[in-house]
């Protein structure tokens, strides 16, 4: 699986996830753009790429906001000359209630990011390509979009909205030879998932270490996914190897979800 010399952008880029997507795509021949509102991470991380012999590009950007996404896009293109793929990972899940409880403040932010963020990146990149008659968009949905999630309501509901969003990019750009597919991981192992592991230990009254295990005891694998599983599947769909894959949600969790 190869991404010779193509343009990557990657939303939420220099941390966790993104971290290992950019990371991945770069040793895979992609030169790679980030994008994130904080950039400290994505720095260092371009610099990192760009020592593998890749061309590397990091935008502080806000990716609820329409103008600082249309602007990224600009300053893409103007850097690389196009856009091949894109991958919306970023995302955020801020609320910790049940619906009875839920802020609409909360509520609107979440949506925000993580559902019009990612159209708005979409749709701007995809001027890029629908020209080209080229592209893949790569979109980092969730088990949460597939099953829903007590107390993350806001979040579930972007993510079922994510692969509706890809579907519907799969039947409308297939006749610009442009490609729209979902990664829809479950647990995935680093800091988020050890902070909801807190959470859920409080809530339950139960050791960490048990509340670790309970999690991993959800998977019939009895283990958590990584970050780097999830890049591989992501350069999977977003590389001419799944090259009549489209409108698909793929699952990531070890099963998860047949418990």
């Amino acid at each position: 699986m190869q991404l010779t010399d193509k343009v990557t952008v990657v939303t939420g880029g220099g941390i966790g996830l993104g971290a290992a997507i950019s990371r991945r795509f770069a040793q895979a021949g992609s030169h790679i753009a980030m994008v994130s509102p904080d950039k400290k991470e994505q720095d260092e991380l371009a610099k990192e790429i760009e020592k593998m012999g890749r061309k590397a590009l990091s935008l502080k950007v806000d990716i609820s906001k329409e103008d600082e996404v249309k602007q990224a896009i600009k300053a893409i293109v103007d850097k690389f000359g196009t856009i091949d793929v894109l991958v919306n990972n970023a995302g955020i899940a801020a609320e910790d209630a049940e619906v009875p409880d839920i802020h609409l403040d909360d509520w609107n932010k979440v949506l925000a990011i993580d559902l019009t963020g990612v159209m708005l990146m979409s749709r701007e990149a995809l001027k890029v390509m629908v020209p080209r008659k080229k592209g893949s968009l790569v979109h980092v949905s969730s088990t949460s979009g597939k099953s829903g999630h007590p107390r993350r309501a806001a979040y579930a509901c972007a993510k079922w909205g994510v692969i509706a969003l890809s579907e519907t990019l799969a039947i409308e750009m297939g006749k610009h030879n442009i490609r729209s597919n979902c990664v829809c991981p479950g647990a995935m192992m680093g800091p988020r998932w050890m902070r909801a592991r807190e959470v859920a230990a409080k809530n339950q009254g139960i050791t960490m270490e048990q509340a670790i295990q309970q999690a991993k005891d959800n998977s019939p694998l009895k283990r958590i996914t990584t970050y780097p599983e999830v890049a591989e599947l992501a350069l999977f769909l977003a590389s001419d190897a799944s090259g009549t894959v489209n409108g698909e949600a793929v699952l990531i969790c070890g099963g998860s979800l047949m418990r």
